[in-house]
């Protein structure tokens, strides 16, 4: 009887780690692509706080909340990245 307690208790709990991981690999792959491009870098953190923000006043589970906060960066960077001054005449 523990034993299949203990089970159903493991999926869950692997498939939360599973996403937390990927997550935060990619977000790290993210963030050493743009170190040094601060203009970026300032819309992606009000992204990310945005979409943790929004998740966390709808009670989602934690993959629905990793996934919206990281939807929310990425959907910052490309809405508000400053287009380069060569382009602007």
């Amino acid at each position: 009887m523990l034993q299949i307690s203990l089970g159903s208790q493991l999926v869950p709990l692997a498939r939360t780690l599973a996403v937390v991981v990927g997550a935060s690999s990619g977000l790290m792959a993210t963030m050493d692509h743009i170190r040094d491009k601060r203009d970026v870098l300032s819309f992606v953190v009000p992204g990310t706080v945005a979409g943790l923000a929004h998740s966390l006043m709808n009670q989602d589970p934690t993959s629905r909340l990793l996934a919206k906060t990281l939807g929310f960066a990425v959907l910052f960077a490309v809405a508000f990245k400053p287009f380069p001054a060569s382009t602007i005449q």
